[in-house]
Formats: structure tokens, sequence, C-alpha cells
């Protein structure tokens, strides 16, 4: 797996890595893409939220499949709708802040402001890059684990003749509703991948090196997308 900047771009690893990124990049897409619906389905899924994440859960990744499955809708299309809208549903600056960690205090106001919206743009292109690669899988949710403003929505991907792939939506209440701040596929948790291997790098080299790690990796995404490097 491409590791030229120190830097993993899926969170999975081993012998199942290719199954794992395959299956990552459905559910960020169909997370991601589920944002890009009408005003009134919307509206539909804000009013099922109100029964619980896991019925928030169904409600978009119904609509996600059904938008995946759309063959006339882009590949550009699609990804300019989930660029668009990704805010909605995911809390990307607790997404950042949890995969630096400890090493955010130590940072700027304008370190961390300058690493959110990087970081926010490489996970969001990393798997914009990806979302060709559905192929028809499934999505089955399962149960909720709800606590307080946390819970946590499981779910299995089934691909004929391939073993389930479990998958887990961690959610949080936030004064506009329930926003996912982790993915996690196979037990394998994007933003605890992704804070192991900055820890390393901020450690080793520094927090300016990561930012340049990052910004390397951002400008062969832009690339393969056909987007100018904006950071």
């Amino acid at each position: 797996m491409e590791q030229t900047d120190g830097l993993r771009r899926s969170p999975c690893e081993g012998a199942r890595a290719r199954r794992c990124l395959r299956s990552a990049t459905l559910i960020l897409s169909s997370a991601i893409i589920v944002i890009a619906i009408s005003a009134p389905a919307l509206a539909t899924a804000a009013s099922t939220a109100q029964a619980g994440p896991i019925n928030l859960t169904r409600a978009l990744l119904d609509r996600a499949v059904e938008i995946l499955r759309n063959h006339n809708l882009s590949l550009q299309a699609k990804r300019e709708e989930l660029k668009r809208m990704a805010a909605a549903n995911f809390d990307f600056s607790e997404m950042s802040r949890a995969t630096i960690d400890e090493h955010w205090s130590a940072l700027t106001p304008e370190q961390r402001e300058a690493f959110t919206r990087l970081f926010t743009r490489f996970i969001e292109d990393s798997y914009l890059d990806q979302i060709q690669g559905y192929a028809g899988q499934n999505i089955n949710v399962l149960r909720q684990d709800l606590e307080g403003d946390h819970a946590d929505v499981y779910s299995t991907i089934t691909s004929p003749g391939e073993d389930p792939i479990d998958l887990e939506l961690r959610f949080k209440r936030e004064a506009g509703g329930w926003k996912i701040y982790d993915v996690a596929v196979d037990e394998v948790s994007i933003t605890s991948n992704y804070r192991a291997q900055f820890d390393h790098v901020i450690r080793e080299q520094g927090f300016d090196t990561l930012m340049a790690d990052l910004r390397a990796k951002q400008r062969r995404l832009d690339a393969s997308l056909g987007e100018s490097s904006k950071d």
C-alpha cells in the first residue's frame, strides 16, 4: 500500500486491506452522498432522527444506495454534490482534533484552523476518489447503543460471495442534531488509525512536516480528481 509521504491513504492494513478499503470507501461515500438529497427528503430524515441515530442511519443509507445506483448522475456531478454538502452530517472539526489528540493543545489557533481545513479536504477527496468502486453492496443496519449525547450504530456490508463486513458509525448530538465523528470498519477506526500515523510524524519530524506530507498527498488527489489545490 502506498506510503510515500509516511501517510497511508487507507485506514486499513494487512491481508484484508483491499477488502477493508473497499468497505470504508463505500460507507464514507454513502454517508457523504446522502447529503446530496432534496430538501423534502432532508426534512423526512430530520424528523426520523428524533427517534434516534439508528433510524436516521437507515433513512440516509437507503437514500445513499439509491443515489449510488443512479446511472443518470455522472461521477463528477456526484463528487461536486458530495463536497458541497458533506459538512451537514460529519463533524470534521472533531475528527481533526481527535487525529492530532495530545498535540492539539500545542498548536496555535491558526495551525488548528489550517490543519482542520486541510484534513477535511484530504478525507473528503480520499474517498470521493474511490466512489466508482461501488459494486452493488448492501448495508444492513442492525442496532444502536445510545448513551446520552453519544450513539454507536452497528451495521454490516454484504457482497455476493464474501463474508459480511462490520461497520460502525459513531454519532454525537450537537445543537444542529446528530453528526458523525468517526467511522469504524471491521473494528478499524478511521480517526484512531490516522492518529497513530500523525503522532508518529509529529514526534519524529514535527507538525510542519505533517502538514507538508498532507499537502503533497492532497496535490496528488487533486490531480486524480481534476481539481486545483487550494491549501
